[in-house]
């Protein structure tokens, strides 16, 4: 958002619910809009939450196509691959520029093939962090509407091992899903304090689009 302004750009944000992200957004001078869209799972998506996705798309995508057309939108930037279908409606239907931030890799065959469809409606560009997220994607696209953008961090060398001066306290935030590698830390961390054993390690964050389960099994792992 700080970026967007800077270039002299005016965003609108149309979010699903409410919540801190709304909050945040219109502190920062940015009009949002309500999508009424349903939470699923992250991962394979069962018959009755797929039959309850194709009930939602109409409405989404006549909302999003309102927006665009009460405040003349020029750009539309997707944030995740659910909205997509509906933008790419909405940017065809207003002949737009549909751009789509690819986070995380699809393995849902129906997911890809829906998706993949849009973003060819659209005459899309996307933008993926690592080859890997977009590799089922990529055939849909024209090779030059397709950019991946790794990270901006530079890896750190460590020549040689450095014994912490004091406790170090060490936390990865994020929602609690199985994809974010959770239970992974908590077992690196008990090797970690095996040898460094007054240091503390906290994982911060919540489900929201699963269940329980992983969450408890990062709890279980962490026990003791």
């Amino acid at each position: 958002m700080p970026a967007f302004r800077r270039s002299g750009w005016n965003v609108r944000a149309a979010v699903t619910g409410t919540g801190a992200l709304n909050d945040t957004l219109q502190r920062n001078g940015c009009r949002t809009y309500s999508l009424s869209a349903t939470g699923y799972t992250s991962t394979r998506k069962p018959p009755l939450q797929i039959l309850s996705y194709a009930r939602e798309l109409p409405g989404i995508a006549s909302d999003l196509h309102r927006i665009v057309e009460c405040e003349k939108i020029d750009l539309l930037y997707v944030n995740g691959p659910r909205l997509v279908p509906p933008a790419a409606w909405a940017s065809w239907k207003s002949k737009i520029p549909l751009v789509f931030h690819c986070h995380n890799r699809l393995f849902q065959e129906s997911a890809i093939i829906l998706l993949g469809e849009s973003l060819r409606l659209a005459n899309a560009w996307a933008i993926a962090s690592c080859k890997y997220a977009a590799e089922p994607i990529k055939d849909y696209l024209w090779p030059e509407r397709l950019k991946i953008f790794y990270n901006g961090v530079q890896q750190i060398e460590l020549k040689q091992a450095r014994k912490p001066e004091k406790a170090w306290r060490i936390g990865v935030i994020g929602r609690i899903e199985k994809e974010k590698g959770q239970v992974e830390f908590v077992q690196a961390a008990k090797l970690v304090k095996d040898k460094f054993p007054d240091s503390r390690f906290y994982v911060i964050g919540a489900p929201l689009f699963s269940g329980s389960e992983y969450y408890l099994r990062v709890k279980a792992e962490a026990r003791n």
